[in-house]
C-alpha cells in the first residue's frame, strides 16, 4: 500500500517545465495600450493590483499574474521594490510601442524586434533553428519537446507564442533579420561564399576556405569565372545571408535572376564541394609511415 493509503488512485505531481511567455507580443502589447490609456508614463509605479483593475482581473486571478509576467517577458514592464511594496512601471520600450503609430517607423520596428526576442526561450530558439529561415512548426514543437524538456501541450502553444511574435516583428523576413542574431562577430571565424549567379548558369567567382589548414582543401573545378572587368550596369543582390553554424555565416550574392532551376544548380554544386571537402578531409586524417 502506498503512504497515502491508495493505491489505485495514486497521486502525481506534474513537474513545472521550461518557462515561456504566456501571450505572444501581439497580445501583450495590447495589454500594454490598456495601462498606456490610462495616462501611466514610466515614471509612475503603481501596484500590480492597480494594473489587474485597468485589464478587468482580480488580484487574485492566475491570468492576472501571468499576463504581467508576460509583460516582463518581453521587457515591456518592470518591478520596483519587493514584497508588500513591489510596483510595476512600463518601460521605455513600453512607451513607444503604445504611442509610436507608425509601422514604417525604424525606431518601432526596432523595438518590436528588440522585444520579440527579449524572451530567453525565444531568442535561444530563433538563433539555433536558423532564423529567419525557420524550420515548420511542427518541428520547432518536436525541438522543444525532445531537447528542451518541454511536454507536447506546452511546447505547442510556447511556438505558437513565439510565431506569432516573430511574425508581428517581422523577424521571418531575411531582410529584418535581428542584429544580435545575425551581425558580425570579430572573434568567431567567418565565411563568406560568394556566387554570380546568371539565368542559364551559376559560376564560382570566390570561394573562402572553410578552415584555416595548412593545407589548402583542393578546389572543385567547375566553370570558374571568367577574368573581371569594370562593368558599372553589374548589380549583385543580397539574396541569403545566414548563420550554418555557431561560428560560420554565410552570404549569397546573386546576379541575374534566381529561380527554382538556378536553386537546384546551386544544391548540385554545394554538394559536389562538400564530396571534394570529405576526400580532403579523408586525406589529412591518413597517418604517413614514414613519420
Amino acid at each position: 500500500m502506498s503512504e497515502t493509503g491508495n493505491d489505485e488512485n495514486p497521486t502525481v505531481t506534474k513537474a513545472r517545465g521550461p518557462a515561456y511567455p504566456y501571450l505572444d507580443l501581439g497580445k501583450a502589447l495590447e495589454r500594454v495600450q490598456q495601462i498606456a490609456d490610462k495616462g501611466l508614463s514610466t515614471r509612475q509605479a503603481v501596484p500590480p493590483s492597480t494594473i489587474y483593475g485597468y485589464w478587468g482581473m482580480g488580484l487574485k486571478s492566475s491570468s492576472a499574474r501571468q499576463t504581467m509576467a508576460a509583460l516582463k517577458y518581453y521587457g515591456l514592464v518592470e518591478y520596483v521594490g519587493s514584497g508588500k511594496d513591489r510596483r510595476v512601471r512600463l518601460t521605455d520600450a513600453a512607451m513607444v510601442l503604445a504611442h509610436d503609430k507608425d509601422r514604417n517607423s525604424e525606431r518601432r520596428r526596432a523595438t518590436l524586434r528588440k522585444a520579440a526576442l527579449a524572451p530567453e526561450i525565444f531568442s535561444e530558439v530563433y538563433e539555433s533553428e536558423g532564423g529567419p529561415y525557420l524550420p515548420p512548426e511542427e518541428a520547432l514543437i518536436l525541438n522543444l519537446t525532445l531537447d528542451r524538456g518541454f511536454d507536447r501541450d506546452s511546447a505547442e502553444k510556447a511556438v505558437k507564442n513565439f510565431l506569432a511574435s516573430i511574425q508581428l516583428a517581422q523577424l521571418d523576413q531575411p531582410s529584418q533579420q535581428h542584429e544580435d542574431v545575425l551581425a558580425d562577430n570579430t572573434s568567431t571565424a567567418t565565411q563568406d561564399v560568394v556566387i554570380g549567379v546568371a539565368a542559364s548558369e551559376i559560376s564560382v567567382i570566390e570561394a573562402a576556405p572553410i578552415r584555416a589548414e595548412p593545407r589548402t582543401p583542393p578546389t572543385l573545378a567547375i566553370q570558374p569565372a571568367k577574368p573581371s572587368q569594370t562593368d558599372t550596369s553589374r548589380r549583385e543582390n543580397e539574396w541569403m545571408m545566414n548563420r550554418v553554424s555557431s561560428k560560420t555565416t554565410v552570404r549569397l550574392l546573386v546576379e541575374g535572376e534566381m529561380g527554382p532551376r538556378e536553386i537546384n544548380n546551386l544544391i548540385k554544386l554545394l554538394e559536389a564541394q562538400r564530396a571534394v571537402l570529405e576526400i580532403a578531409e579523408d586525406d589529412q586524417g591518413e597517418i604517413d609511415p614514414s613519420n
